[in-house]
């Protein structure tokens, strides 16, 4: 952890660094691989290939605390700046350190767009401008929407895509998204709907994503909250200069309470809208989102639809947890080209047997592409049919720890870095380490994606990409190091792979029951057919055998069947299990972060006991925030679906006479939302 080597004496001097070993989001354990060693990019830097003679440039809100930290030795003294200097915020600054930690012998430039929202698309081409121009750029990478944040190819992908041609040595590598859980898209699935009297063609939520008809989607806005709702239609390209053109089909986005009735609505025939809308209640309200196409419309007239709903906040994005998303959107999506390539981010404090479980706000794909650049590069045109366009193209760590300014503003603190916003830098300082090893600019994005290891089935998948990013693995398979001398990369290679199969409810619950019972009891004529189970790839199997092993004292197998049921079969008993051996430390590290992450994820597939468990850590402050209203909320859900034991009773009326009854009430309509649909349980964000 050559990084930390460095920064402790730094944070020590600055006094911050009881901040850093108390603080319980970080859950540091010396068997966690830091993102460096993820990354695995040691050898190339001990064969001298720290990115020496590469210029990375970086786009971001700003870089507000620079001079303490060139000062403190976390950054270099001589970056470069262009833009609004020094911008908003110090997220520019995280970015930087990351950067230097996994390339120290690249330069650093910097620029913050001029447009004041930092979000405006000519503003930040302006940024790869200069930097491309001014700094003479290698390598940019960046963190900012524009507007439109979702709807491809956007204003800023046409114009980087001109400075891709222009510059031919250039590399676009962004980090943009976050939208996770908040972002639908969908063809135009029509069904009545009727609002204030008068019955409207809706789109279809439910059926449009192949499940059961439903006119909206829904979500829980707690009082005081507000919500912003972005609406894209695949209509007319003109839609980008301010008119909205006639030929476009009159939609309306609106806003609904759980009786129905209107809270706030847009109608219009622009290709974009928004739809803003401000809780001021004093509890938490049920809110109904539809789309209602004009019924004096022509009904043949094909659209599809994109949406993104964001909680309207001024810190860092956070998505409204949609009941019928498809995955999160990005900005730039249109960026595919040779030199190009978008990343998301995965949480390396739940590695394990080479993998990781993706952070669930991170930027996943396919997008449906409507349009494209013409060939002159300054316009759109339309494609015959629609194209999907798959991204991300690889997964990055995040949570590289970064300096940032103490909660109580004297010193700073060594905190994780969080989000898509630090796997873009991370991919970036792969790449300069690439280009210093002389790999050609047009090679290294087709190298990261072929050289990534598989987070599952090997080739692409809309979360992972073609898997985690493996520098030493590219720069294998570019030539600049050997293969022979490359264990870590053999010992990958070489893993034993086991079939993949998602759970579904089936009558096979009776065998399982059996299995079940063969593994509590120990019956060892029935543990034969569960051990034939697992042995045949059978997620089943394979869980109750791992149940078999913990209560035989066999932690680290149940740990290693536990985690290939839960992460390549994505089978919620497993995940359970898992969150347990994490809580534990049965066969793995105790690691109170990766328990509050597998138990999350079968809590939102709707096992009760997993989401007394998210309660329990949440009510502690265990691996994430302490949250004691969500924190209830999940425990009512627990019970409510039927879960019973001593420990949640007592605990409940623990945190029932620390609420408010406002408090109370906003818990129990978040309960009955949970158990509705467990899939929207939200997840605790860290700062960062």
């Amino acid at each position: 952890m050559r990084y930390l080597k460095r920064a402790i004496p730094v944070a020590i001097a600055i006094s911050a660094i009881c901040g850093y070993f108390s603080d319980s989001a970080i859950a540091a354990t010396s068997n966690i691989p830091s993102p460096i060693q993820i990354i695995n990019a040691s050898r190339l830097i001990n064969h001298g290939y720290n990115g020496q003679g590469i210029n990375v440039g970086i786009i971001s809100n700003g870089i507000a605390n620079y001079n303490i930290l060139s000062r403190s030795g976390l950054l270099p003294k001589d970056v470069r700046f262009y833009g609004n200097m020094p911008g908003s915020g110090d997220e520019g600054d995280w970015m930087m350190q990351v950067i230097h930690d996994i390339a120290p012998g690249a330069k650093l430039g910097f620029c913050t767009p001029v447009a004041s929202s930092a979000i405006g698309a000519s503003g930040i081409v302006e940024c790869e401008k200069l930097l491309a121009e001014k700094f003479h750029a290698n390598i940019i990478t960046d963190d900012l929407n524009a507007k439109p944040q979702f709807w491809s190819p956007t204003p800023k992908t046409m114009l980087s895509g001109k400075l891709l041609n222009k510059f031919k040595n250039l590399l676009l590598i962004s980090g943009v998204g976050n939208f996770g859980g908040g972002y639908y898209e969908g063809a135009w699935e029509p069904t009545p709907f009727l609002l204030a009297g008068k019955s409207y063609p809706a789109q279809d939520f439910g059926k449009s994503v192949g499940q059961g008809s439903r006119p909206y989607d829904s979500f829980i806005m707690p009082s005081h909250t507000g919500v912003n709702i972005f609406l894209g239609i695949n209509s007319s390209p003109e839609a980008y200069s301010r008119s909205c053109p006639s030929s476009n089909p009159k939609i309306t986005l609106a806003l609904l309470n759980g009786h129905n009735e209107v809270l706030a609505s847009q109608t219009q025939r622009c290709a974009l809208f928004k739809l803003t809308y401000f809780n001021s209640n004093p509890s938490a309200i049920i809110a109904r989102i539809v789309v209602l196409k004009d019924g004096t419309e022509p009904s043949d007239q094909s659209i599809a639809i994109k949406m993104l709903a964001q909680w309207a906040e001024r810190s860092a994005t956070r998505s409204v947890p949609l009941r019928y998303n498809t995955l999160g959107g990005a900005s730039n999506s249109g960026l595919l080209g040779p030199r190009s390539i978008i990343v998301a981010a995965v949480d390396p404090n739940t590695y394990l047997r080479n993998r990781l479980a993706i952070e669930p706000f991170a930027t996943s794909g396919p997008l449906r592409l409507d349009y494209g650049i013409n060939s002159s590069g300054d316009g759109l045109i339309r494609f015959p049919s629609p194209q999907r366009i798959d991204i991300p193209g690889v997964v990055v760590p995040d949570r590289f720890m970064v300096a940032m300014p103490s909660s109580g503003g004297a010193g700073y603190v060594m905190r994780p870095f969080i989000g898509d916003s630090a796997a873009g830098p991370a991919a970036a300082g792969v790449a300069a380490l690439l280009l210093s090893a002389h790999v050609s600019a047009d090679q290294i994005s087709e190298l990261l994606k072929k050289s990534a290891y598989p987070q599952g089935r090997a080739g692409w998948n809309s979360r992972y990409g073609y898997g985690l990013i493996d520098a030493d693995k590219a720069a294998v398979m570019a030539g600049v190091l050997p293969e022979e001398q490359n264990p870590s990369a053999a010992h990958r290679e070489n893993a034993p792979a086991s079939p993949i199969h998602r759970f579904r409810p089936s009558p096979a619950f009776l065998h399982e029951q059996t299995l079940a019972m063969a593994a509590i009891h120990g019956n060892t004529i029935s543990l034969t057919e569960i051990q034939k189970a697992a042995d045949a790839g059978d997620e089943g199997g394979q869980f109750w055998l791992a149940v078999y092993d913990q209560k035989t004292r066999h932690n680290a197998e149940a740990a290693d069947l536990c985690w290939r049921a839960a992460h390549k079969s994505e089978f919620p008993p497993a995940e359970n299990c898992l969150g347990t051996l994490f809580y534990r430390g049965l066969g793995v590290h105790k690691d109170y972060r990766a328990a509050y992450i597998w138990w999350l994820r079968a809590a939102r597939a709707g096992i009760p006991n997993a989401a007394f468990r998210v309660g329990l850590l949440q009510a502690k402050g265990f691996g994430t925030a302490t949250n004691l209203v969500d924190a209830y909320a999940l425990m009512l859900t627990a019970k409510t679906e039927g879960l019973r034991n001593p420990i949640l009773a007592t605990t409940m009326d623990k945190i029932r006479n620390r609420l408010s009854a406002d408090d109370q009430r906003i818990a129990g309509n978040m309960a009955r939302r949970y158990v509705s649909d467990p899939s929207s349980i939200r997840r605790q964000r860290n700062s960062g």
